[in-house]
């Protein structure tokens, strides 16, 4: 992974080669020497926090329209018109027709 470097001189960034960490360079730039850092390691690598944020609720004014996503259910016209039914094939039975 290349390691940010930047030259004293001039302040110009780059990103130099892992090999070259810890080593003496030429800026691309300004073409004076100076040394690449080396890479941190990763256990000296840490997370930053940040502050949370305080959410704010939201207002939610109801609506005076309001109608449900879903149609009631009508039940009782369903067993009304199983029962007529029932019935019109039970006399159809009995009469053999």
């Amino acid at each position: 992974m290349p390691i940010a470097a930047q030259c004293p001189n001039c302040a110009s960034n780059f990103k130099a080669p892992d090999a070259a960490a810890g080593k003496r360079v030429k800026c691309p730039e300004c073409h004076q020497p100076f040394t690449v850092p080396t890479a941190p390691k990763p256990t000296e690598m840490r997370t930053v926090k940040r502050p949370r944020t305080p959410v704010q609720p939201i207002e939610v004014e109801p609506a005076d329209d309001f109608s449900p996503s879903r149609p009631k259910r009508r039940t009782s016209l369903v067993w009304a018109l199983a029962a007529v039914w029932g019935g019109v094939l039970l006399l159809a039975v009995v009469t053999g027709c």
